[in-house]
C-alpha cells in the first residue's frame, strides 16, 4: 500500500520525505489570538476599581465588572486618553476578524453607554476654552 502511495505521489521515499511541511498560520493571522489568561486579569486593580466608583450611578457597569475584569482595567487604564481609549472601545465593539461570538448583550450595552458617555465627556473638555 505505501509504495503504491509513493509510487503515485512521489519517485522515491526521500522525495516524499523531502515534501513541504504542513502550512502553519501566518504571522499577521496569528496575532490575534488571545492571550493566556493571567491572575491579574481575573481580578480589578485598585484603579479599576477607583474608575467604576467615580462613574454616574446610571453608567456603572455591574456585568461588565462582574465578568469581565480583564476588560474593565484595559478600559480604566486608558480612560483619560481619549484617542487610546476610542481605539479600546473600537476593538472591543467590532468585529474585525469574522465570526466573533460578542458580549452577552447586557455588556454590549454597558459597553456602548460607557462608549458614548466617555465621547461625551472628553467632547466637552476639548471644546472647553482654556
Amino acid at each position: 500500500m505505501l509504495r503504491k502511495f509513493f509510487k503515485t505521489r512521489a519517485s522515491s521515499v526521500d522525495e516524499a520525505t523531502d515534501a513541504p511541511a504542513p502550512r502553519t498560520l501566518r504571522p499577521a493571522l496569528a496575532s490575534w489570538k488571545r492571550k493566556s489568561e493571567r491572575q491579574q486579569d481575573r481580578v480589578l486593580t485598585r484603579s479599576a476599581q477607583a474608575w467604576a466608583r467615580g462613574l454616574p450611578a446610571g453608567i456603572h457597569p455591574k456585568y461588565l465588572l462582574d465578568r469581565y475584569p480583564r476588560i474593565v482595567n484595559r478600559i480604566a487604564q486608558c480612560w483619560g486618553d481619549a484617542p487610546r481609549c476610542d481605539a479600546v472601545f473600537e476593538d472591543l465593539l467590532s468585529d474585525r476578524r469574522g465570526g466573533r461570538k460578542g458580549f452577552p448583550q447586557r455588556v454590549a450595552s454597558e459597553l456602548m453607554l460607557l462608549r458614548h458617555f466617555h465621547e461625551s465627556t472628553h467632547s466637552l473638555q476639548e471644546s472647553a476654552p482654556l
